[in-house]
């Protein structure tokens, strides 16, 4: 429970230094609405992790890596297979 808590608590500073970091990299005062829209989101998404790992939903993209990593095998086999 306390790892979980510390790496929360991790990731939410590590969330809002890369946030101040890209806000202060935008060139344009115009995109940083914009931004801030966003990284908002993320934000939210980032504060109620733990209500959904209460409730067991997950937000990973694990089914869609493994997906991903199919397909890339199938291009891959298929590219060796178009080589011979």
């Amino acid at each position: 429970m306390f790892e979980f808590l510390q790496q929360w608590i991790q990731n939410i500073t590590f969330y809002f230094v890369i946030v101040t970091l890209v806000l202060q990299m935008v060139p344009d005062k115009s995109y940083r609405k914009y931004i801030q829209f966003i990284t908002g989101l993320i934000l939210i998404l980032l504060l109620a992790e733990p209500i959904f790992s209460f409730t067991e939903i997950t937000l990973s993209f694990d089914t869609y890596q493994k997906e991903l990593q199919e397909f890339e095998e199938e291009l891959h086999a298929l590219g060796e297979m178009e080589n011979k």
